[in-house]
């Protein structure tokens, strides 16, 4: 199993480099080379992340956004209700 820790240094160790190579990143910390290939160029996502996306109701744009409606409401004073 892929250790997401692994995968997040491996980006930041690509991001540091002019050339990104992905193979000698991923024989750094062990991972597969396509998987940091796909995450690195923003194909892939993390499978607990993809798994959630497919099952919410809202987008994460729209729930950021619901939250921030319900925050300005409260600081005024009008907090919603059920």
């Amino acid at each position: 199993m892929v250790n997401e820790a692994d995968i997040q240094k491996a980006l930041e160790d690509l991001e540091s480099q002019v050339v990104p190579n992905y193979s000698a990143a991923a024989r750094k910390f062990k991972i597969n080379h396509k998987t940091l290939q796909l995450r690195h160029k923003g194909i892939s996502k993390p499978r607990e992340r993809a798994y959630s996306e497919s099952h919410m109701l809202l987008a994460i744009e729209q729930e950021e956004a619901l939250i921030q409606h319900i925050n300005n409401l409260s600081d005024r004073g009008l907090p919603p209700t059920p």
